[in-house]
């Protein structure tokens, strides 16, 4: 079923427009987009298209169609709408399977199907920056989005077994987990992530709680710290005289500065 509603401009063609990686360059074939059909379970969302066509026009093909002998799309029903939005009446394709799909090409495909929570997709991002040694860069432009998004999933991967299990059980969203990750204290994240999920708080309340919880557990540690301090001072009071000074900073920080010098005896 060729991609319906779009109106092709038959004088348009990608023939020069560059793929992905250069092992295909011997297997590409540019087949008429009209003489592709796609599966009915090949939906593909306003958004997606809109994100890959922008690709598409400001980078090229990075990967092309994988089709099987009878020309269905197999891998690439994203690219395949995208391009004729735009107006291309060629697109790259090679003929799946071919030896030349290595393992790396199927994380990409899965990633960018976007059939995987966002913990899955983490981990699979990692696996090209570690195992394939993809940087950021290319990894983002392997899946067709930004470095950003490739970083902001990455830091997902700070939560640990234990916190994942949380928020999946509690039906948390990424954005409430990028909210969480600013706070650096396991046990205390622990805490916020079971509070967020049993009150069922929106990302914005979640983020109000958050920072709530920060700012009462600075205030706890500025406590905590100062006590300590007093006491450390003590210790030694016996011999010198000590002075706790305390100075604020314009970005709301605060120094602590102990003064010791023995005592003078009468």
């Amino acid at each position: 079923m060729v991609h319906q509603g779009v109106d092709i401009d038959s004088s348009k063609s990608n023939s020069n427009y560059p793929i992905y990686s250069g092992l295909y360059k011997s297997l590409i074939q540019y087949i008429d987009l009209s003489d592709l059909t796609c599966d009915r379970r090949g939906y593909v969302s306003v958004s997606s298209v809109k994100v890959f066509s922008k690709s598409l026009t400001e980078r090229g093909f990075l990967r092309p169609l994988f089709i099987d002998a009878d020309k269905k799309i197999v891998d690439g029903r994203k690219r395949f709408a995208a391009a004729s939005s735009i107006g291309y009446t060629k697109i790259p394709c090679v003929f799946s399977p071919n030896p030349l799909v290595f393992e790396d090409d199927l994380l990409i495909n899965d990633i960018r199907s976007e059939n995987c929570d966002f913990f899955k997709c983490a981990e699979m991002l990692y696996d090209l920056t570690e195992i394939y040694l993809y940087s950021q860069e290319e990894t983002a432009q392997a899946i067709g989005r930004s470095q950003s998004f490739v970083a902001n999933k990455l830091r997902l991967l700070n939560f640990t077994e234990e916190e994942r299990d949380e928020v999946v059980k509690g039906c948390l969203t990424e954005r409430h987990c990028r909210s969480l990750l600013r706070i650096k204290n396991l046990e205390l994240r622990l805490k916020a992530i079971r509070a967020i999920a049993s009150a069922s708080l929106s990302v914005s309340a979640a983020d109000e709680y958050i920072s709530a919880l920060l700012s009462e557990q600075c205030a706890l540690n500025r406590t905590e710290f100062s006590s300590s301090l007093e006491r450390f001072a003590k210790s030694f009071s016996d011999k010198y005289e000590t002075v706790i000074s305390v100075s604020k900073s314009d970005n709301g920080s605060e120094t602590y500065t102990l003064s010791v010098r023995p005592k003078r005896f009468t």
